[in-house]
């Protein structure tokens, strides 16, 4: 389980004038922690998850995972260790809603390279963890926004990441979706989970084990609740839903599945193409001219004169005689 250790972590925007998104931000995310930030918009919630979750590096200052220097990592460097170490839950879902809820709960295991049968496996069994066993048929665009941000969640569960980062994941919602997605959060947390939630709810915050308050890139408060998980519940890590999500984590990505995953994807967009063209089906390809009306070709050979007209209709004269010398 990694430990995320920020030391006077700045983030600047060479804009005119500058913005300061973060101000020497120094704290630590110990595992098992159910860490809220939570500040009003434009404060550095979002830019502060986005250092956390290796999207945006640290313009100065160190971001040590696991006491290894990650803040200054390379694109493909920070790529690996964000899919082995992190999950995400986004404010806007990010889901597949042409396609049935499992395809996008499993959409992260796909892109490294997992098997169909584990793939399936494992994503059935998150949905049974956020309660939507039921609905791994149903396309996600029909499920309301609870059921939506909900499968995001059982999307992450069943990464296996050992870190959960979630960005306003209750904004859309009306206050009873908003708290089953925080009872939800607060049940993978349970199964030993480090969950990271940004939000400018003080009563979503308040769920949480520690709050941190951030106001114009710097943080004005950091509260402890009550202590993290246990030792036990730390080995346990997603063992309910995906016991080997973490001791095997493979990125390759299968051409196979990857020509399935492009297949589906057509076949799920055909009904909305039916519909794009079905007024064009209906009616004529071209609009109707009337008969005397002729198209007019642009290269045309011209029309012979009058002259030439006559003299090709008329019939031919006979040959002359040749002349004879006397």
């Amino acid at each position: 389980m990694p430990t995320l250790t920020l030391t006077d972590v700045q983030v600047l925007y060479p804009t005119t004038p500058p913005v300061h998104a973060l101000r020497g931000i120094s704290t630590v995310v110990r595992s098992g922690e159910f860490v809220a930030i939570e500040g009003p918009s434009g404060g550095g919630k979002s830019t502060l998850l986005n250092v956390l979750g290796l999207l945006q590096a640290p313009t100065a200052g160190q971001y040590l995972v696991d006491e290894a220097e990650a803040g200054q990592l390379g694109d493909r460097e920070a790529a690996q260790l964000r899919s082995s170490h992190f999950a995400f839950i986004f404010q806007s879902f990010h889901l597949l809603d042409q396609r049935p809820v499992i395809d996008s709960v499993e959409l992260g295991l796909l892109y490294r390279g997992l098997p169909p049968r584990q793939r399936r496996s494992r994503a059935l069994a998150a949905l049974a963890e956020v309660g939507l066993a039921d609905r791994w048929h149903q396309q996600a665009g029909t499920l309301s926004g609870g059921q939506r941000q909900r499968v995001a969640i059982a999307r992450a569960l069943a990464s296996g990441a050992p870190v959960l980062l979630a960005d306003e994941p209750t904004g859309n919602l009306d206050s009873e979706n908003g708290r089953a997605v925080v009872d939800s959060l607060r049940a993978v947390h349970a199964t030993g989970v480090t969950v990271v939630l940004v939000t400018h709810d003080s009563a979503v915050a308040a769920q949480a084990d520690r709050r941190l308050v951030i106001r114009d890139g710097s943080c004005i408060s950091d509260t402890e609740g009550p202590s993290p998980v246990t030792d036990r519940a730390r080995e346990a890590v997603l063992e309910p839903a995906c016991p080997e999500a973490v001791r095997e984590r493979p990125a390759r990505l299968r051409v196979r599945d990857q020509i399935r995953d492009a297949i589906a994807t057509l076949r799920s967009r055909r009904g909305r193409t039916a519909d794009w063209r079905s007024p064009w089906l209906s009616a004529p390809r071209w609009p109707s001219r009337p008969r005397d009306c002729r198209p007019r070709h642009r290269h045309r050979s011209p029309r012979p004169s009058t002259h030439m007209r006559t003299a090709t209709s008329r019939s031919p004269s006979p040959p002359r005689r040749p002349r004879t010398s006397k």
